[in-house]
């Protein structure tokens, strides 16, 4: 990348780290505190703690429609620190690579899973990247 572009990928990877620091956290439907939320709630948490300007609680409905800072790209743009959102526009994850690299997802799954990494990534509606704005 671009020296520009710098601060924005050191501020992304902070994001994926505050986010896999969560992990074994749980699930609370509508939460959005360290260790306490859902799967937007993950995303909301980890993405501003990192100094990304989200003024209000993403939902996986404001990140499909681009609200700022959410900006649509293509599987083959997608890349570590960039969302997935899956199941139909009702489910948000992180991405830990790119898409097909085995690296996988962190996000808030399940009220029994809890806040987990899992290798697969599947029934995906479409990929985007938090810009800093």
């Amino acid at each position: 990348g671009h020296i520009s572009d710098m601060p924005t990928s050191s501020k992304v990877e902070g994001a994926v780290k505050r986010a896999l620091s969560q992990v074994g956290g749980r699930y609370v439907w509508g939460g959005t505190a360290f260790k306490a939320n859902d799967c937007s709630g993950l995303v909301y948490e980890a993405y501003r703690y990192a100094g990304f300007t989200i003024n209000h609680r993403c939902t996986t409905s404001t990140i499909t429609q681009q609200k700022s800072p959410f900006k649509k790209i293509s599987a083959s743009e997608a890349r570590r620190g960039d969302l997935v959102v899956q199941h139909g526009g009702g489910h948000v994850a992180i991405l830990l690579g790119t898409p097909n690299s085995g690296a996988g997802i962190v996000h808030s799954a399940t009220p029994e899973l809890g806040i987990i990494t899992q290798k697969s990534i599947t029934n995906v509606n479409g990929y985007y990247r938090v810009m800093d704005v």
